[in-house]
């Protein structure tokens, strides 16, 4: 589900934005309730559920983005 999503939307993104490289967050909330996460940028992705499902969606993205930063040396960053 969140493959075919982040599929979608990248093949969106190529055909608004041809020869434009663009960043994309894709948060998904599950059915028992935790948070799906897909994050491409520079043309690597990351993908991770966070299962709080009591957080929100922007708590999602914080812990992303400093899952991002102490791992991947910044690498998902939409800074």
């Amino acid at each position: 589900m969140v493959r075919e999503e982040v599929d979608l939307e990248k093949g969106q993104m190529a055909w608004d934005n041809a020869g434009q490289e663009k960043d994309l967050e894709l948060c998904i909330r599950a059915k028992n309730n935790a948070w799906v996460i897909a994050r491409i940028t520079k043309g690597k992705e990351l993908y991770m559920v966070l299962e709080k499902g009591n957080e929100t969606v922007l708590y999602a993205s914080d812990a992303v983005e400093k899952f991002s930063n102490r791992y991947c040396n910044g690498a998902f960053s939409l800074d």
